[in-house]
């Protein structure tokens, strides 16, 4: 997967709850971002990341999610692509150590305060570009 540096992130949105995963769609291209993807289970997460030419920037992903749980998607993904930034979405805050074992230190408390949530997006393309 090559990485994209132009100036708009691509956000791919792992989220199974279907009313808040179409509300983070609204949410980011109202924002300007692209939204590169939007799936209810990690599986899908994997597969699109899989079958595409090049990775999204940021992943929001949800942390309890059916099957595959939030950081195992993480990993799954940053194996594929160490560039990729992950925000990891969670009201479960023993998700942290887990998380932080794999690499994920960014994390957004549920219910997510969208302007931080935007914040937290900016930031984590910036720091992708720095590391290209």
């Amino acid at each position: 997967m090559k990485i994209d540096s132009s100036s708009t992130p691509k956000v791919l949105i792992v989220e199974d709850d279907v009313d808040a995963l179409g509300f983070f769609e609204l949410l980011f291209s109202e924002a300007g971002y692209i939204v590169w993807g939007a799936c209810t289970s990690g599986e899908r997460a994997v597969e699109l990341c899989e079958n595409a030419e090049s990775a999204p920037d940021v992943v929001v992903l949800d942390y309890r999610l059916p099957g595959m749980d939030g950081v195992e998607v993480a990993k799954r993904l940053m194996e594929m692509d160490s560039s990729i930034e992950i925000i990891l979405c969670t009201a479960d805050d023993s998700a942290r150590e887990s998380a932080e074992a794999v690499g994920i230190y960014r994390f957004k408390t549920k219910p997510v305060e969208n302007a931080n949530l935007l914040k937290n997006i900016a930031k984590a393309y910036k720091n992708k570009l720095r590391r290209s």
